[in-house]
């Protein structure tokens, strides 16, 4: 029973069908983590760019409140 070509033969066939279907889900599983990763990547960048505009823009609002406090005097221009 051990040596039984036709017995071989199918378990052959199982374990090729069994390594395509292993293949298909480690294609799916490896296009699915590369999915995820660029998402993870673009939030990453996005959080990254939000981070520097708010700061920008905090530095800019910054800015003018500072020199509108100070009186601006013709005299000021020349003293530089």
């Amino acid at each position: 029973m051990a040596n039984d070509p036709e017995a071989a033969r199918g378990t052959r066939a199982d374990e090729r069908a069994h390594s395509v279907m292993e293949s298909a889900q480690c294609q799916q599983l490896i296009a699915r983590v590369r999915r995820n990763s660029n998402e993870e990547i673009r939030v990453v960048v996005v959080g990254q760019l939000r981070r520097r505009i708010d700061s920008g823009l905090r530095q800019r609002t910054r800015q003018p409140l500072a020199t509108a406090q100070k009186p601006t005097t013709i005299s000021s221009y020349f003293s530089g």
